[in-house]
C-alpha cells in the first residue's frame, strides 16, 4: 500500500512520519542537446499558402527537440531532471510538451477561483462564455488558469480550465467530485503540477499551510509530491522530480506493465503530514 493510500489528504487526523534527509548528490554542469528529428507535423492535413512542407514521412529541417538535463545539487537534492521541448518551426519560443489544458466542472465558481489563485498560486487569463451544445438554451462560462502564475508567458505551462453550466437539461446537481463519482477513494484520480525546484514545492507547501490547509507530503524517491484537496473534493498536487529516470527503470517498465501479479517495491514511501500554520501559531 503506498503512502498516498496509508495517509489522509486535506483534513487529515494522521500523524507525520518524520523528516527525513537526502544525501547532496554530486554537482553537475547543465546540458542541452539540440537534436534534430524527423517529426510530422501535429496539424498535418492542412496547409498554410505559401508554407513549403515536407512530403509525408520525410525530415522536416525546421522542427528541433530540445532535451534540457540538470541535476545541480544542494542541500535538497537534484534541482530538476530531465526535461524535453519542442522549438516550434520558424520561432524562437520554447514550449514545454504536454497538455494544453485540463477541464473540470465546478457548482461553485467563487470557491474555485479563490482556491485556484490565492491557494494554488495561479492566474486567471481567459473566460468564454457560449451556449452549451445542443438545442436547450443553455450557456457556460469556460475559465482558463495560467498555472505557471502571475507573470508568467501565457499556456507554456499547461492550464487548467472550470466550466460553470446554466443548462437546464444538465441540471445543477452533477457531480463534481471526479472520484466519488466514479465510486473511487479519493487519492486514485489526481491533477499534479509540476515544482521545478525543491524551492517551488517547499513555497507551495508553506502557502497551502498558510490558508489553513493540512498538507500530505511523500516521498516517492524518484520526486516529493505534496497534496491538498479543492474546494469540489478533487486531489491536487505539487510534484518535484529529483533524478532522472535510469535506464534499467525504462527497460523494466514495459515488463512491469505486461505482469499480472508483479513483485511489490520493497521501499515504501516516507510521508510526513504539515498541519495548518494557524493551527501551529495557536499551540
Amino acid at each position: 500500500m503506498s503512502g498516498e493510500q496509508r495517509a489522509e489528504c486535506g483534513d487529515s487526523d494522521d500523524e507525520a512520519d518524520g523528516g527525513h534527509e537526502h544525501a547532496p548528490p554530486p554537482r553537475r554542469s547543465l546540458q542541452v542537446a539540440l537534436v534534430a528529428r524527423r517529426l510530422r507535423r501535429p496539424h498535418e492535413g492542412h496547409h498554410v499558402a505559401g508554407e513549403e512542407r515536407p512530403a509525408e514521412g520525410e525530415e522536416d529541417p525546421h522542427e528541433q527537440v530540445v532535451t534540457e538535463e540538470q541535476g545541480v545539487g544542494s542541500e535538497h537534492g537534484p534541482e530538476s531532471g530531465a526535461r524535453t521541448w519542442r522549438r516550434h518551426p520558424r520561432g524562437a519560443r520554447l514550449v514545454r510538451m504536454g497538455f494544453h489544458h485540463v477541464a473540470l466542472a465546478t457548482r461553485d465558481t467563487a470557491a474555485t477561483h479563490r482556491f485556484y489563485t490565492e491557494v494554488m498560486g495561479f492566474e486567471l487569463v481567459k473566460v468564454v462564455v457560449a451556449p452549451t451544445p445542443g438545442e436547450h438554451g443553455g450557456w457556460s462560462k469556460h475559465f482558463f488558469y495560467d498555472t505557471a502564475g502571475a507573470g508568467g508567458a501565457s499556456g507554456d505551462a499547461g492550464m487548467i480550465a472550470f466550466w460553470e453550466i446554466h443548462d437546464d437539461h444538465i441540471g445543477d446537481g452533477f457531480p463534481v467530485d471526479i472520484n466519488k463519482a466514479a465510486g473511487l477513494p479519493w487519492w486514485v484520480n489526481h491533477l499534479a503540477f509540476d515544482a521545478p525546484t525543491r524551492d517551488d514545492l517547499d513555497r507551495h507547501r508553506e502557502r497551502w499551510r498558510s490558508h489553513g490547509h493540512t498538507v500530505l507530503e511523500v516521498d516517492h524517491e524518484f520526486c516529493v509530491s505534496i497534496y491538498i484537496r479543492d474546494p469540489s473534493g478533487n486531489m491536487v498536487e505539487f510534484c518535484h522530480t529529483v533524478r532522472p529516470f535510469t535506464a534499467h527503470e525504462r527497460d523494466r517498465a514495459a515488463a512491469l506493465l505486461g505482469e499480472a501479479r508483479p513483485e511489490l517495491d520493497r521501499d515504501e514511501p516516507k510521508v510526513t503530514v504539515h498541519p495548518p500554520l494557524a493551527a501551529v501559531a495557536g499551540d
